[in-house]
Order: structure tokens, then sequence, then C-alpha cells
């Protein structure tokens, strides 16, 4: 029983088995594919349907493109003028390309800017950072190559424009964006870059004063050594001269001393013999005889004793000698020495050094340092007139989307959904026999 079983199932699937030549007969194929005109049409009509719902539905993308260049002499101003930060237009407009990818630059321009407000008007649950999360991700800025820049493959061309294309569907207000961006991106690198100008100048002004106060405490210093050099110079030969005031003095005393001791003896002498008066030797020889003041006049004359002068004139003597107080007047040098003593004291070469209130006349280099500070103090801090943008394509809002290409979508869906069709039909056909067969 199990056997006959078997062979009827066998017989069943019998003409399921391939041909033996198996070939595909495309005629059968495309009447079978006609028959399903209606699943192929009403599949192509639903996708076509869908797919221009789609194209319509999807909102208008507009893009806006701007094209900065290398900044000209003439709108970099008077910061080239100053000498404290090099300046370049390529070295301003790196700068510039430095703010423009900045995301904070970019984020204060987008909320300075009428996108945000337009956005919320369409969207209920709005969020500013969200909002500009998705839209920085439209934000494009790239550097701008042309053919003619090119060098080699190895080597980069110098930069000289940068593109900046951002997209949404407010024409109007992105445009009002780029604008926004440019003018905040400028306003930053010029901000940085009159920052960078204080600071230089700042530090370069800092450094002079404090040369110039080196050199003005240099020289004071300078200054006030020579003074102690020169009035230890001057102690020097003043305490040389009282020292020879002092000997001049001593000799004196001791000379007028030696001159009481003489007088004092000739006065004894004169005493004892009498003598008051002063008296000659022809006066002490009362007997002489002619022929004797003959032979006088013929030896050498001989000089007279001290006592010769009398006691009355000596015991004057010695009593004026006695009450002498002062021996300076009759030292001949004493009042030279004295006034040279004086002019060392009051030395005017030292008194014109301590009353000195100045002494960078003086100094070599502080007028040149001097006027390198006044000139530095005049350099500008702010630039108004110069700009780092050098805008060669100005931010315009388009008239026509780039996007949806809304024929290309419903196109594109149609054939799409009759392939779809045509797929579901030819798996209809195959699965037709078996399911007819049950």
């Amino acid at each position: 029983m199990n056997h006959s079983v078997m062979q009827n199932s066998q017989q069943d699937l019998a003409h399921l088995r391939p041909a033996p030549n198996d070939e595909i007969d495309l005629g059968q194929l495309i009447r079978n594919l006609i028959n399903e005109w209606k699943l192929i049409s009403s599949v192509t009509a639903v996708g076509a349907i869908a797919s221009v719902f789609v194209a319509l539905s999807l909102p208008k993308i507009y893009q806006v493109n701007s094209i900065i260049s290398l900044p000209t002499q003439q709108q970099l101003g008077s910061a080239t003028e100053q000498n404290l930060i090099p300046v370049s237009p390529g070295i301003t407009f790196s700068n510039l390309l430095v703010q423009l990818s900045n995301s904070e630059v970019q984020k204060t321009a987008y909320k300075m800017s009428s996108l945000p407000a337009k956005l919320s008007e369409n969207t209920p649950e709005f969020n500013l950072e969200v909002s500009f999360l998705d839209f920085q991700k439209s934000l494009k800025i790239e550097r701008l190559d042309h053919e003619y820049n090119q060098t080699s493959k190895d080597e980069l061309a110098p930069l000289r424009d940068i593109k900046i294309s951002a997209e949404s569907q407010y024409p109007t207000e992105i445009t009002n964006f780029m604008n926004q961006l440019l003018d905040t991106a400028n306003t930053r690198a010029l901000q940085e870059f009159e920052l960078t100008v204080v600071k230089a100048k700042s530090q370069q002004i800092k450094q002079l004063k404090l040369d110039l106060e080196n050199l003005t405490s240099a020289a004071e210093t300078a200054r006030k050594a020579k003074i102690q050099r020169m009035e230890e110079a001057n102690d020097l030969k003043i305490a040389q001269l009282e020292q020879q005031l002092t000997t001049l003095l001593t000799n004196a005393k001791e000379t007028r001393e030696n001159r009481i001791i003489a007088l004092e003896e000739a006065l004894a002498t004169a005493k004892s013999l009498n003598i008051v008066e002063p008296v000659t030797w022809d006066d002490l020889r009362p007997n002489r005889q002619p022929s004797q003041i003959t032979n006088e006049l013929g030896e050498t004359t001989k000089a007279s004793p001290l006592y010769f002068q009398g006691s009355r004139i000596l015991s004057a003597e010695i009593q004026r000698l006695r009450s002498r107080k002062d021996d300076t007047p009759f030292i001949s040098s004493y009042d030279q020495i004295k006034q040279d003593i004086q002019n060392l004291k009051n030395d005017p070469e030292i008194a014109a050094l301590k009353i000195r209130e100045n002494d960078t006349i003086y100094i070599d280099r502080f007028d040149e340092l001097n006027q390198k500070l006044s000139a530095l103090q005049t350099v500008p801090e702010t630039f108004p007139e110069t700009t780092f943008k050098n805008i060669t394509l100005e931010p315009i809002a388009p008239r026509s989307p780039i996007k949806p290409n809304k024929k290309l979508i419903a196109v594109a869906g149609t054939v799409l959904a009759g392939f779809l069709a045509i797929f579901l039909a030819l798996i209809r056909i195959a699965i037709r026999p078996t399911n007819e067969h049950i």
C-alpha cells in the first residue's frame, strides 16, 4: 500500500520536473506578464503617485555660495604701517580662515542671523542648539584651488581663495547668515590682530622703560661712586694738609720757645753786665787807643751778641713772645694751606655732581631709546579702516533650489515601481501552477 501511495505522489509531481531540454519560453513568459498587466499597472501607478507625492512634499533646499580672496594692501590699510606684528595678505587671510572655521564664530553668526527666528516659526519644539548643529552639517568652508595655481603633485598651491557654502530651505535667511558669518569672522580676526598688537606694544614699552630705568640707575650709581671717590681723594689731601699745618704750628711754637730761652739767657747776661740799653763793642771799651780803632776797622765785622740789646728790650721781647697766643701769622704758607683745605672741602665739581638732577644727558643710548619709546607709544592699537575680507563673490539669495530634483524623483520612483511590479508578477507566475494544482 505504501508503495502505491509513493507511485501516485511521483506521478502528481511529474509535471514539476524540468524537461529534458531546459529552455525558457520567452514568448510564453511575455504572454504571462501581459496577463498580469493589472498587477503591473496598479503597482507602477501606485509607485508613480507615491514618488510624485514624495517629490512634491520634500522641502526646497537652496544653496548660497560666497568666495573670499586674499585681501589687498589697500584693504589692510594702516595695519601694514605698524612694525610690531608682521602683516601680509597671506597671514591675515589665514587668520580669517581660522575664524571662519571656528565653531563659536559660526554659532555667533547663526544666532545673529534671521535664520533661527524663521526656523522657530515652522518648528513647534524649536531648539537653538540642535538647529545649529543640524545646520552646521550643511556649512562647508574649503579652499578653492584653480588649475593655474597648481604647482606639482606633491606641492600644494598657495592659499588664495576660500569658498563658503551653506544650504537651507530659506534662501533669504541663509544669505543673511552668510553675511553675518563673514562680518563676525572678520571682526574676530581683526580683534585678535589688535590684541596681539596691544600685547606686543605693551611688552616692548615695558622693556624700553626697564632699559631706561636701568640706564638711569646705572648713571646715578656711577655719579655717586664718582662723588665718593672724589671725596675720599679730597679727604686724603685735606688730612695731609692738616698734618702739614700741625707740623708748621709745632715748629713755630718750638721756634718761639727756643727764642724765649735764648732771650732769657741773653737777659741774664745783660743784667750781669748792667746793660740796660743796646750797646756796641765800642761802648764797652772806654779807654781805647786810636791804633786799636784802626786795627778793628781792618778786621772782619763780628755780630753783636744778643745781650747787647739790653735788658729793657730783651725783657719786652720775652714778655711779648710769652703772651703770644697764635703763631699762625708768623707762618708764611699757613693762609695758603688753609685756603687749599677750604677749597677741597667745598669742591665745586663734587657740589655740582651732588645737585645734578638729570644724569640722562650723559647717557649715550638714552636719547635713542627715549625716541624709540615715544615713537612706539604713538603706534595705534585699533585699525577701524582695516578689513581682512576680500569678497570676490557676494552671497546672494538664489532663485532656484538645488534640491530636490522633483522630475528625477518622480521618474526614478516610477521606474522602480515598474521593476517592482514586474518582479511581483514574475513571482506570481512562478507560483501560480502550484497553487492551481493544490
